[in-house]
């Protein structure tokens, strides 16, 4: 089953943790940890900064029992159970998280050969937390010698209804964004300024261009900072998710205005404090918080917790991934396009019928289209009317998953009868072309490029992939926002998007640039890669030229039941694309929902997904296609199962019970517990490792192991002390029939 569509990109990226599975072995391979094991984990530089990085808090309890000043045995046992848990996290899983886990970009070659360089060696990039710096930002603008010198814009989500202009304005209750849908009515000094200020104007001369004989200039400036406060009116300092880093930006604009300025000074030379602590790895947190104390004689509130953000990229001799990889993955996908059914977005596909049903065949303004007044509701918000600048609509609905329905496929049919024959036999389930010979394939309706997570394991001596599949819009999502720190990840990225843009032509592939929480930016953050952006509650770093603005959007339903948004200035279809992993379904306002839902229209992922009645099996043996895994042996384990060991308080015991509970449901000895996308690998032969996980299944009445299966030696290895590594791998495909060289 040769798929002949796609081709995988000639580079590859490499995801892997801070240290070897061989440390974690040795860690948790006696049967209980020594105090001085913990302790002499803090001696380690690189451990340490990792440890203050990810908390500063946690780390300074560890110090202080470090130096004896913690001795209740209560006290102890939580600290110690939360450091395993940070230990197995930078010892097991390769998801890339401050100085944890790191990437790195390889080739693919004939043969597989990955040698990681020592820790010490590997690069990094700071940052300060989006949360502060847009909180400084608000600080700053409270300060009247700055805002009279800076520009200011229309807020990004105005449009016009009759004789109102209407926007979303945020405000911060208890440290969350709230926005608020805001009604204003029109008036000819309004809609003057809205027009001047389009290409970015001062507030002084914003408020000349409104004096008139009824109208003084003090008048007319308190009218401007009436207009700045609610938003209206947006400043340079606007929070950018795209572009150069928003300290950067930052420092740009205060440079403009004040080069001589204490607030100016002491940011650049942050900049520069995180640019030296980036020359290495294993800093003392003592220069963090020394830092932290030069941001402190600037005003904005200090929280060290949301103070820093870190990105680690693997260093390595060697990086190569065998080409036979890549192909085994799409014979995955090829059999992964057989039983995966045809997909539409029910929210979508709802609104695209209420569309025709108001509109018929008429073109009309998105902002309109989704008004909560005149247009249509896009996931039915509730309580959706407008409201004055007194009463203001706040969205804090929790999202909620839709409804799903499940029927009985072929697939199911066939796969309940091999389910069967493995569990009887107590092997895996093996899955066969000849299973779905008569099953059709579709390469039609699949994204442009597609990027695939795969892990490369042995098992008794044989190489086995792990691959659960492909999803979202662009192939490029997984690595944007890493991309600030790494130039050839950032060419990797930049060729993917180029890749889409030839293939889409005739059409503007225009970027997302929206900022839902402070926080958030954190992993919204990515360079400026397409040419186009629409700003929405965010600003975009490109030329006015380069922007698509939400009035010049206008929505439509074709022939075919999908909807079309045109560019007016262009004439161009506009299909909008948000390059990172952004879960933007959650509380989301409805227009930056709609575009994010809009960029996979008409295309089906390729997922794995089993039919939600085997989900509640108790046990499910791994899946396995050719050499690849497409589901790790899975355990639905009922709290009742392990309950007894909660009143054990004998270590010999506890090692005891659990034997005679693991070998009862043929658990092995390593296991990942799944909690959300989090997992947690336990070793069953350890009582720490197993009061670690009933410390985090306490309060559950039902929990889900996986085994952990990076159990030999691995194809990622450490060439100076012979270790092995546990690995994720990103192999991007890109339609080559659609693709114009």
């Amino acid at each position: 089953m040769a798929n002949t569509t796609y081709h995988n990109f000639p580079q590859f990226v490499l995801r892997t943790p801070l240290l070897s599975l061989d440390f974690y072995r040795k860690f948790t391979g006696n049967e209980t940890i020594t105090d001085e094991q913990y302790k002499d984990i803090l001696t380690n530089p690189v451990i340490a900064e990792a440890l203050f990085l990810a908390s500063p808090a946690f780390y300074d309890e560890l110090k202080k029992w470090e130096a004896g000043k913690i001795n209740d045995p209560k006290k102890v046992e939580r600290l110690k159970n939360s450091f395993l848990k940070y230990i197995s996290r930078m010892a097991t899983r390769p998801t890339p998280f401050g100085l944890f886990a790191g990437l790195t970009t390889g080739d693919f070659a004939e043969e597989t050969n990955i040698t990681l360089k020592a820790i010490d060696q590997h690069k990094r990039h700071s940052r300060l937390d989006m949360n502060y710096l847009v909180s400084l930002s608000q600080d700053i603008l409270k300060s009247e010698n700055i805002t009279d010198q800076l520009l200011f814009y229309p807020n990004s989500t105005i449009y016009s209804v009759g004789d109102q202009i209407r926007y979303v304005e945020y405000k911060y209750i208890n440290g969350k964004r709230e926005h608020h849908l805001i009604a204003v009515t029109k008036s000819d000094y309004l809609e003057k300024i809205l027009a001047l200020s389009k290409q970015g104007i001062h507030a002084s001369g914003l408020a000349q261009a409104i004096v008139d004989e009824e109208v003084t200039y003090e008048d007319a400036k308190d009218f401007i900072d009436e207009l700045i406060y609610n938003q209206i009116l947006v400043s340079k300092l606007e929070p950018s998710v795209t572009g150069d880093s928003y300290l950067d930006s930052l420092c740009s604009t205060l440079k403009e205005i004040d080069s001589e300025s204490p607030t100016y000074k002491t940011l650049k030379k942050v900049g520069n404090d995180l640019s030296g602590l980036d020359k290495s790895i294993g800093n003392d947190p003592q220069k963090y918080l020394e830092i932290a104390q030069s941001l402190e004689q600037i005003g904005t509130e200090i929280n060290l917790k949301y103070m820093f953000q870190t990105d680690m990229f693997i260093t390595h001799d060697t990086n190569y991934l065998s080409t036979g990889i890549a192909d085994s993955v799409k014979e995955g996908l090829t059999f992964l396009n057989k039983i995966t059914s045809q997909y539409y977005n029910p929210i979508l596909k709802k609104f695209a019928d209420s569309f025709r049903e108001r509109y018929e065949t008429s073109e009309v303004p998105l902002s309109l289209a989704l008004d909560s007044e005149t247009g249509l509701l896009y996931k039915e918000i509730n309580n959706a009317d407008i409201n004055t600048l007194i009463d203001d609509l706040v969205f804090t609905n929790e999202g909620q998953s839709e409804n799903m329905k499940f029927e009985w496929s072929p697939f199911d049919l066939i796969f309940q009868k091999k389910l069967m024959e493995a569990t009887s036999k107590n092997q895996p389930i093996r899955l066969t072309d000849d299973d779905v010979k008569s099953f059709k394939e579709n390469w039609d309706d699949l994204p442009d490029t597609m990027a695939t997570l795969i892990e490369v394991i042995n098992i008794d001596g044989q190489q086995k992939i792990t691959f659960t599949g492909t999803g979202n819009s662009s192939a490029a999502n997984l690595i944007g926002r890493f991309c600030h720190g790494d130039d050839v990840l950032r060419e990797h990225a930049q060729q993917i998007i180029d890749t889409e843009s030839q293939i889409n032509s005739d059409k503007i592939l225009a970027e997302i640039i929206h900022l839902p929480e402070s926080r958030t930016g954190n992993i919204l953050s990515r360079p400026s890669f397409r040419e186009y952006e629409i700003p929405y509650l965010g600003k975009s770093t490109l030329s006015t030229e380069n922007q698509i603005p939400l009035d010049d959007l206008y929505l439509s339903v074709k022939n075919d039941g999908n909807i079309l948004l045109r560019s007016k200035k262009h004439n161009k279809e506009v299909i909008p694309r948000l390059t990172n992993a952004h879960n933007y379904s959650n509380n989301s306002l409805p227009i930056y929902h709609f575009l994010c839902d809009l960029q996979t229209q008409g295309k089906r992922n390729l997922p794995f997904f089993l039919n939600q009645i085997f989900n509640g099996l108790d046990h499910m043996p791994r899946i396995e296609y050719k050499n690849l895994i497409l589901q790790e042996a899975t355990w639905n384990i009922k709290k009742s199962v392990f309950e007894k060991l909660y009143k054990i308080t004998d270590n010999t015991e506890i090692l005891k019970k659990t034997a005679e509970i693991t070998e009862a449901h043929k658990i092995p000895q390593y296991v990942k517990l799944i909690q959300g996308d989090n997992e947690l690998v336990i070793n069953f032969r350890n009582t720490d490792s197993i009061k670690m996980l009933l410390k985090a299944a306490e309060t559950l009445q039902q929990f889900q192991l996986k085994e952990f299966l990076f159990n030999e030696k691995q194809v990622v290895k450490n060439q100076q002390h012979n270790e092995t590594y546990s690995n994720q791998i990103v192999i991007s495909y890109y339609n080559k029939k659609l693709k114009h060289d």
